[in-house]
């Protein structure tokens, strides 16, 4: 997912792999510097890992996709 600042899965909707949240592509023309939000229903399975590579602000409704993030950017804590 890059060059947006809102990415919601659908409700019922079942990731196969990883969902990968990028850093900004300059060339998309609309970069920002705030932090999108990265948006899962409690309805959605998710098999792989939830990667970002880049700051973003969760909302995840199911506390179990929590233990799913994984974390892989400079700064990050």
């Amino acid at each position: 997912v890059t060059g947006v600042q809102t990415c919601a899965l659908p409700i019922s909707s079942h990731v196969l792999g990883d969902i990968i949240y990028n850093e900004t592509e300059k060339s998309w023309g609309n970069t920002s510097d705030s932090k999108p939000t990265l948006s899962i229903s409690a309805s959605v399975i998710v098999d792989g890992n939830i990667i970002l590579k880049r700051p973003v602000n969760l909302d995840l409704e199911n506390d179990a996709l929590k233990q799913k993030v994984v974390v892989s950017y400079t700064g990050a804590q």
